[in-house]
């Protein structure tokens, strides 16, 4: 059921994917896996031009050093990654929604009060 709620998103990833593509750019298209806020694991799996196995997980570090990297190395110019990991990701068992969920609200309202306060 939530592939089928979210099958516009994959198109609108899709269409900017080749927006990108054609553009005349230099880029690498990051297409993270379910990202957790954890301290960084070092197990990243690429998928290069290719889709990334489903309902994998990646931690918040482990993201930003493959993105720290992509902007000393020219490797995957051009190119989509898939960055994911071997952990599958399993609600209630290694991974809390709620409290990720919880998290992100109160991430989202700091934000906003801090746009508030600027002139």
């Amino acid at each position: 059921m939530w592939l089928w709620n979210v099958r516009e998103l994959y198109q609108d990833m899709a269409r900017m994917e080749a927006i990108v593509a054609k553009s005349g750019l230099q880029y690498v298209i990051t297409r993270p896996a379910f990202i957790v806020d954890e301290p960084a694991r070092n197990d990243l799996v690429l998928a290069v031009n290719t889709n990334s196995p489903p309902g994998r997980m990646l931690t918040t570090s482990d993201l930003a050093a493959f993105m720290l990297e992509q902007a000393r190395s020219d490797k995957y110019l051009g190119a989509t990654v898939g960055v994911y990991t071997g952990r599958e990701l399993r609600f209630g068992q290694n991974a809390d929604y709620d409290k990720m969920a919880e998290k992100s609200k109160a991430a989202r309202e700091a934000a906003e009060k801090l746009k508030q306060q600027q002139p």
